[in-house]
């Protein structure tokens, strides 16, 4: 009867297990794609630099992230080709550039969405003032 009992356990066991292994996993994923979207919280429908992997570096306002933070919607996003008067992003996110008429900012486009973001950085208001500045470029 022991024996017996034993047996049925185990194999409660081993079928159970999997289920709630996986809906525990499940669970973890929901909870860890809530917890990055909450990071991006601040982020969104603000002026920001956003660096990307291969398309480069934009600044505009996010108004969307992906949960898990690589796919951003940017509107009135000018893509940053060429910064002149600050030595890191960092830095032009905080001051701006210094030499405005020496940067390489194309025209803004309305919407832009980047599938390979690696990096957000918010714009104070004085950076945003310069980055204002600088004047369209074009071939």
């Amino acid at each position: 009867m022991k024996m017996c009992l034993f047996i049925v356990f185990v194999f409660c066991f081993v079928a159970v297990c999997p289920v709630v292994s996986a809906a525990g996993r499940a669970f973890e994923d929901v909870f860890s794609q809530l917890n990055i979207l909450y990071m991006f919280e601040e982020f969104l429908g603000k002026p920001c630099i956003v660096r990307c992997d291969r398309t480069g570096v934009f600044y505009g306002s996010v108004i969307a992230v992906s949960t898990d933070g690589k796919i951003a919607k940017i509107v009135n996003a000018r893509r940053m080709w060429f910064w002149s008067g600050a030595a890191s992003l960092s830095q032009v996110a905080n001051e701006g550039v210094k030499k405005p008429n020496e940067c390489k900012f194309p025209d803004a486009v309305k919407t832009v969405i980047v599938t390979d973001a690696i990096e957000y950085l918010l714009l104070t208001e004085q950076a945003l003032e310069s980055l204002e500045k600088v004047p369209v470029w074009r071939i």
